[in-house]
């Protein structure tokens, strides 16, 4: 019990530093944006900490406090049944290999599940979930943090169940991970740049915006989170140029957390409840045929 105990401690330790490390984040970008832009602190201000930053900050502290530890011991678990079942592919491969290939294809790999992850989020079945994060009205570097308990599972499962299936050491998974995770924070600020001939290998914060429209073509498309020549092979790029285009989702209000939280749940139980009145109007006109003919 005093394992486990300590084990948390620890945990909640580094959730405040992640917290601090956040913090220093967003208020770098904020003097940054000062020195470098023209539009005034106050502007550059409404800019870093939107309305939508109160939402945001209320799933990343439920994250922590409620999602982030069963979540990682899931991924542990996975590790330990691939590894002692024998379901692991390439590890001496890997074992071989010079560090630098490993990690550059890790980091490489792990882009491409998460795009047919992304992709499969879009899907009617996730959809109910992953609109939370769409649902952004202001989307900012903090909109990174805004994905519901349901997406972090998906992306659990899938990205890191694939990455050990194949047999990548964990330091290359590992950097992959904080590679996309500071890139996903830098394609999530709220600036125009389309990253200029750089944008035909990289995802672009421009591009991944026209990915968080309300409507239009942008809604369809652009779902790598590092390397835009996958949408680009798959038929899935659009970047027209800069995005001014409104962003959110249609009918969900974007600053309430509790309705987005419990959205998957409702649609599931609407569902349900159609799925039975349909169940009993058929099994309604059985009997009706059944007696009509006696």
């Amino acid at each position: 019990m005093s394992e486990f105990n300590d084990q948390l401690l620890n945990f909640l330790w580094q959730q405040l530093d992640a917290a601090w490390q956040l913090f220093l984040i967003a208020i770098g970008g904020f003097l940054s944006a000062i020195l470098f832009t023209k539009i005034g602190w106050r502007a550059e201000f409404r800019r870093l900490f939107p309305s939508s930053l109160r939402v945001n900050l209320l799933v990343y502290i439920f994250d922590a406090l409620v999602v982030a530890i069963p979540l990682a011991t899931l991924v542990g678990v996975i590790y330990s049944k691939l590894n002692s079942t024998g379901l692991v592919a390439f590890s001496k491969i890997f074992d071989d290999a010079p560090a630098w290939l490993v990690g550059i294809m890790c980091l490489w790999i792990s882009d491409f599940v998460g795009y047919w992850r992304h992709r499969f989020e879009h899907s009617a079945l996730l959809w109910p979930a992953h609109s939370l994060h769409h649902s952004d009205e202001e989307m900012t570097w903090f909109t990174l943090f805004r994905f519901h308990p349901i997406n972090r599972l998906s992306t659990a499962v899938i990205d890191y169940g694939v990455l050990f299936a194949l047999g990548f050491p964990l330091w290359a998974i590992g950097l992959a991970g904080t590679v996309r995770y500071f890139y996903g924070m830098f394609v999530h600020i709220n600036r125009p740049w389309t990253l200029g001939l750089l944008g035909v290998i990289l995802v672009s914060p421009a591009m991944h915006r026209w990915h968080h429209v309300q409507a239009g073509r942008g809604m369809y498309s652009n779902y790598a989170s590092i390397f835009s020549m996958f949408d680009r092979f798959f038929g899935t790029l659009y970047v027209p140029g800069p995005c001014y285009e409104k962003l959110g989702v249609e009918g969900i209000e974007h600053d309430e957390f509790r309705s987005q939280m419990l959205l998957p749940l409702s649609v599931l139980w609407t569902k349900m409840q159609l799925f039975r009145m349909n169940i009993f109007r058929s099994t309604s006109k059985t009997v009706d045929r059944s007696n009509g003919t006696h």
